[in-house]
């Protein structure tokens, strides 16, 4: 299962949340209040955030590639990056878990899920809503503050390819639908 998923930005300097959908709830999770709970998930999702953006900061040094600052080429911000890590137990959760993370445009995009979850499916999944995130919600020209004004439609994208956390197997058949359906859900909007 799919514990989190998040959209947050990978330039230097301090790492924003953009959006955040939180599928999972650890067991002890029930007893905590509302408020409590919502500050432990949103400082777990940032100490994630911060060390995807940490990795591609390190692999961006290491390649020479700058993907910050003005005069970015197109093509250069179609480029993904994609990585993974494992969380040990205890940090930042009570079990282990495994997190996918891939950028494009000044974005990440990361999945926290189980250890035994399939990766591979997971990195197809990821790859093919960052291609509907592009044309639905931004595009990759404009700045990632795009992703806080048009949080429903991101919403929308995440609903349909993670629907209650649940990875699915996707071929081009049910992407076309899903495309029908963005349309029509948000031609209503």
């Amino acid at each position: 299962m799919v514990y989190a998923f998040l959209v947050h930005t990978v330039n230097p300097g301090p790492c924003r949340i953009l959006f955040a959908a939180f599928y999972g709830c650890e067991d002890s999770e029930s007893e905590i209040p509302d408020e409590k709970l919502r500050a432990r998930r949103k400082e777990q999702l940032n100490q994630i955030a911060e060390q995807v953006q940490s990795e591609f900061s390190f692999r961006s040094s290491t390649t020479g590639t700058k993907y910050s600052g003005e005069g970015i080429s197109d093509e250069l911000l179609a480029v993904k990056e994609t990585g993974f890590f494992r969380l040990a137990s205890g940090c930042p959760f009570k079990e282990s878990k495994f997190v996918l993370w891939m950028t494009q445009a000044r974005c990440g995009y990361t999945i926290v899920m189980e250890e035994d979850e399939n990766r591979i499916l997971a990195e197809n999944v990821l790859n093919l809503m960052l291609r509907l995130i592009d044309v639905y919600v931004k595009k990759q020209d404009e700045t990632t503050i795009q992703i806080l004004l048009k949080a429903d439609k991101m919403a929308s994208v995440v609903h349909l390819f993670l629907p209650n956390g649940q990875l699915q197997f996707i071929n081009h058949r049910v992407v076309e639908q899903y495309q029908k359906e963005l349309e029509l859900l948000l031609s209503g909007k």
